[in-house]
């Protein structure tokens, strides 16, 4: 009988201890906001450009950078430019066709949070 409460005592810790680890600490994804930062809002078919990902938490009437976070990186048009997550925020974005792109950065942690949304214009180069 001993052992046979003591598995039910682990499991009823276990719950509790559920209970207090979801309740603290509180998401506070929605007061943080992503920007996304590019040399150019112009880049040439077939060239590369580099862009960077900041994520901010809202304290107030203030903003706060948020360090060591991980962003995941979208292109809203793959036939007009292709995105490939670099380290640090950074991400390098290929031009492919001529055209207008929106390229979005999420912070991962943060579910609620606001994403970044560069618009970038890929165009031909000059001959």
């Amino acid at each position: 009988m001993r052992g046979l409460n003591r598995p039910i005592l682990l499991v009823t810790l276990a719950v509790a201890l559920a209970g207090v680890t979801c309740a603290f600490p509180t998401d506070k994804s929605d007061e943080v906001f992503v920007t996304l930062e590019a040399p150019s809002g112009v880049v040439l078919r077939g060239q590369d450009v580099s862009v960077f990902a900041r994520a901010f938490r809202v304290v107030g009437t203030d903003t706060q950078a948020i360090g060591n976070v991980d962003f995941a990186f979208i292109s809203t048009a793959g036939t007009v430019a292709r995105v490939e997550k670099d380290c640090c925020g950074y991400a390098t974005v290929t031009g492919v066709n001529s055209g207008t792109v929106h390229i979005i950065a999420r912070a991962v942690a943060f579910e609620q949070a606001g994403q970044g949304d560069l618009i970038l214009r890929v165009s031909a180069p000059l001959e």
